[in-house]
């Protein structure tokens, strides 16, 4: 093979190898355009999904967001008895205006019972901690908060969702009408702790729990640390004064942590 064939061949294989480099590229980016067009349209298609929700459509969110709320589990005490209206939004756990004089001393007073009454020096640090708290929110409010803040005056509705405490009591309400003084211990017995304590209770003419017993048939994966602290708290707690004692139930729903 002379060198002009031998140079010609060269010539051949490199004019190839640009010629396949150059369509490869080219398939390249055509392809990379495509995908680019695809994921655009694609997101178009989203948007105008999102546009064309019906107001049936609507309506059902917002009823499915409803529910889910009511099913969340809120910290709070709520009277079997109060006759106000159910609501998630303007709600207060405070049912009529308070009459107590000082009410700055009343929950020194009941908190100082409180602790007296609680085992444990963790205990009595979180109560001492929560006492100092509420104190200080009387001194710039001038009546009791309660713990979700939530407004102190009586409102038109009583939360509508799910509750940690339920009580009812013949002709008794909780005292001074807010039910912050049915104290809660739904998170005092730790992880995997998750059941209902079910209380009857007997209430005497000052408003004190005289007496407390643990329903065992309507409680349910009660534990012997949710049965103490429901007896426990359900004696701290406080109703509103009257004639002779007062038969009730307090139902206590406990929270893992």
């Amino acid at each position: 093979m002379n060198p002009r064939q031998i140079q010609s061949e060269h010539y051949l294989k490199a004019l190839i190898i640009v010629l396949s480099l150059y369509v490869g590229s080219f398939v390249y980016l055509e392809l990379t355009t495509v995908k680019k067009e695809e994921m655009l349209s694609t997101e178009g298609l989203y948007e105008v999904q999102l546009e064309e929700i019906t107001e049936d459509e609507k309506e059902q969110m917002r009823q499915e967001l409803q529910l889910q709320q009511q099913q969340d589990l809120r910290s709070v005490a709520r009277d079997a008895n109060d006759s106000r209206p159910r609501s998630l939004d303007n709600w207060s756990t405070q049912s009529s205006a308070s009459g107590q004089a000082n009410p700055e001393q009343a929950a020194r007073d009941f908190e100082a019972e409180v602790f007296a009454q609680t085992g444990g020096a963790a205990a009595r640090a979180r109560i001492l901690e929560n006492s100092n708290q509420r104190i200080a929110q009387i001194k710039q409010q001038g009546q009791p908060n309660n713990q979700n803040n939530q407004a102190n005056t009586a409102q038109p509705n009583q939360y509508a969702g799910a509750v940690m405490v339920d009580f009812s009591v013949n002709k008794r309400c909780a005292f001074e009408g807010n039910t912050w003084y049915v104290r809660n211990p739904g998170y005092t017995c730790g992880f995997n702790a998750s059941g209902l304590v079910y209380v009857q209770i007997e209430v005497n003419a000052s408003g004190r729990v005289s007496a407390a017993t643990y329903n065992a048939a309507k409680s349910k994966n009660a534990s012997a640390c949710m049965i103490e602290q429901a007896l426990k708290y359900a004696k701290m707690s406080r109703f509103s004064p009257g004639d002779g004692n007062a038969n009730g139930w307090i139902s206590y729903q406990f929270e893992a942590q």
